[in-house]
């Protein structure tokens, strides 16, 4: 019987195997790694790099299925898998049911909610609970950990899970959400953590319990290089020390050596940059800074109109802020006189003191900007700071040859948006790879226009000019993302229930007339993705030739569900 000789393909080395593979989209690469053991086994790496557990009424026989077969360990991703996301593990929960349907029965509105078979659930949850602890701790070579725990999530299954994830002896980086989680962090119990971040503090009593737990996990974990604590939840008046950059700190040993951070992301908290924490921060590479509390600030502990808090009280609580937060400008300055010089940046306020910053080194390469931080209504200073930033002297000038990543979320029309104003500092950022920015709706004048625009001679339309100055001279911008914002105050029409959301909404039509208006230069041979809108409420646009004047053009993407 004639013997058939290999595949080709099976005669390569698994590293030029596992290249191939990297050529391939995912889908390509699970259909190729079907087709016979061999190359199952070398793509599995690739395939398999990252899994995601989730059990809920519509996964729930996936979710079951893949439970089962890792707690086998003898699945190929409990050796390949290094990053897993866990979602939801509740069989009742059900995700397209967003919220209740109301009826009118019996003279009064019920909600009707979901049903279900409850002795069905019961013996499906009692199923995961057999195998979720052992499916996690088959992930030998794990090193990276996403949980959001769900609202429908078991206190037991919580319990599980962190038992389980204690276990890991590679994990490294590990992100958790804190709103629905229903058992202590127990973030002391992780020896081998180089990345910490949680997200959405639930407030309240518990917090307290979160920050002394990241607290203790830095003590725990002298390599640890990324600390990220991300919040939207603002606490009391007091805002005391267990909110603050100093209580990630509290028990770390004095005598041992400093932190090597790289990574630092901090959000509704106190933050001081002194001896205490700086020498933490000397490797700093990245540091993001968003709704930072001001110590100078104390919100009133009583309604207006009711018994005002003593002189006494106010002052007692402003000792307390002062020792553990100092303004943004002092922030900045530290930063600057101790030399950390940053490659990644986001912030939502921009003080005179970050500009100096910006201005007295080079090198940044990422920078998200959302221009806060001015008085309300002072509309005319944060256009003066814009035109400080984007002046031929300026903070972007220092960093126009390194930068690859800027995003800047104008919050109203003005100096901050793309524009002739800015267009030729911005041509000089050559290295960018991602652009986002706004625009002025009175600068569009494709479609029709709008109620109360002021007559501007406009030259061009700002779309087409956004576009060709990034395609003459950013040979590598891969995403351009463009959005309208809202007007100065005062320059809109007031007639609707939400008269900003209308106007931004009907930016982004106008802005869809442009696009589809542009036509690239002659000789262009790319356009990078288009990107128009905001939220939910995105459009992508991709190249293709117009066959009539033999130029690139956008074209809306195809959807992809």
């Amino acid at each position: 019987m004639d013997v058939q000789p290999p595949s080709p393909l099976l005669l390569l080395a698994p590293e030029l195997v596992l290249a191939i593979g990297d050529e391939l989209n995912l889908s390509a690469a699970k259909q190729l790694r079907l087709t016979c053991k061999s190359l199952a086994e070398t793509l599995a790496s690739k395939v398999l790099r990252k899994l995601t557990l989730n059990v809920s009424r519509k996964t729930m026989e996936k979710g079951i299925s893949t439970l089962e077969g890792l707690s086998t360990a003898t699945h190929a991703a409990c050796y390949a898998t290094r990053e897993l996301h866990i979602r939801s593990l509740s069989p009742i929960y059900d995700p397209a049911f967003q919220q209740p349907v109301w009826r009118h029965e019996g003279g009064q509105w019920a909600a009707v909610q979901p049903t279900w078979d409850t002795a069905e659930m019961a013996a499906v949850e009692e199923k995961m609970e057999r195998h979720l602890f052992h499916a996690i701790i088959s992930l030998k070579g794990l090193q990276t950990v996403e949980w959001i725990p769900f609202a429908q999530d078991s206190e037991r299954t919580h319990r599980t899970v962190m038992d389980a994830l204690q276990t890991l002896p590679s994990l490294a980086r590990l992100r958790i959400s804190l709103p629905n989680l229903r058992v202590p962090m127990g973030l002391d119990a992780f020896e081998h953590l180089r990345e910490i971040a949680t997200e959405e503090s639930a407030g309240g009593e518990g917090a307290e319990d979160v920050h002394d737990g990241l607290a203790s996990a830095v003590a725990r974990n002298p390599h640890i290089t990324s600390i990220c604590v991300s919040d939207s939840w603002r606490y009391g008046r007091t805002v005391p020390r267990t909110r603050s950059l100093h209580q990630l700190f509290k028990h770390y040993p004095a005598e041992a050596p400093p932190l090597k951070l790289r990574h630092l992301g901090l959000s509704m908290c106190l933050v001081r940059l002194d001896g205490d924490v700086m020498h933490h921060l000397q490797h700093l590479t990245s540091l993001r800074l968003t709704a930072i509390e001001d110590p100078y600030f104390i919100r009133p502990s009583q309604p207006q109109g009711t018994v005002a808090d003593t002189e006494e009280e106010d002052a007692a609580i402003m000792q307390e802020r002062l020792r553990y937060g100092s303004s943004l400008e002092d922030v900045w300055k530290a930063l600057r006189m101790t030399d950390v010089r940053l490659e990644t940046i986001e912030v939502d306020a921009v003080p005179f003191a970050l500009m100096q910053y910006l201005q007295s080194y080079s090198g940044l390469k990422q920078l998200v900007l959302t221009p806060g931080g001015f008085d309300e209504g002072a509309v005319a200073m944060s256009d003066i700071v814009a035109a400080q930033f984007f002046d031929d002297n300026g903070p972007l000038g220092s960093h126009a040859q390194s930068l690859e990543d800027l995003q800047i979320s104008a919050m109203h029309e003005g100096g901050w948006c793309f524009g002739v104003h800015n267009a030729k500092a911005l041509a000089k950022c050559t290295k960018l790879r991602n652009l986002r920015m706004n625009v002025i709706s009175s600068q569009l004048t494709h479609g029709p226009g709008f109620v109360r625009d002021t007559v501007q001679a406009v030259e061009e339309d700002v779309i087409k000019l956004l576009f060709d100055t990034v395609v003459q001279h950013m040979p590598s911008v891969e995403n351009v993302q463009v959005d309208g914002t809202y007007p100065a105050q005062g320059h809109y029409d007031e007639r609707t229930g939400n008269p900003l959301r209308v106007h931004r909404n009907r930016v982004v039509k106008k802005m869809g007339r442009s696009i589809a208006e542009y036509r690239a230069p002659e000789g262009c041979a790319r356009l990078p993705v288009g990107v128009i809108g905001f939220e939910k409420h995105q459009v992508s646009y991709t190249a293709e030739r117009d066959q009539e004047q033999e130029r690139l053009r956008y074209a809306e993407a195809p959807v992809v569900c």
